[in-house]
């Protein structure tokens, strides 16, 4: 009993770290979208997990939020911050911290029919 508890134990750190891979690709292929969009700099081409959370899907399943953090810069000399949401495999929307205070805020369906 001990093996088969282990051997699923493993598996599903394996299924979390697999899926959390393909999360984070998501992210950063549409962070660097994003930002070339606005002509914006997308800084140490990176993206890393901010928040992360269950929630059900209109199918009833769980699946995972995950909230990123990025960093941008306009000019190439000061570091903004940016944030993106992925659930259930797809983006559901992404903003860039403005200097003035406000958001640039996009949702996932208008960044896919934008490209």
């Amino acid at each position: 009993m001990g093996k088969i508890l282990t051997l699923l134990i493993l598996l599903a750190g394996l299924w979390f770290w697999r899926d959390s891979m393909r999360a984070r690709e998501i992210v950063l292929e549409h962070c660097r979208r994003y930002c070339n969009r606005y002509n914006y700099q997308l800084l140490d081409a990176t993206v890393a997990i901010h928040r992360l959370r269950p929630r059900r899907t209109q199918r009833g399943n769980l699946a995972l939020q995950r909230h990123y953090l990025f960093e941008y810069s306009i000019a190439g000399v000061e570091r903004r911050r940016g944030y993106a949401t992925v659930f259930d495999g797809k983006l559901l929307d992404i903003y860039l911290e403005q200097e003035d205070g406000t958001r640039l805020l996009e949702s996932a369906g208008a960044d896919e029919n934008n490209d």
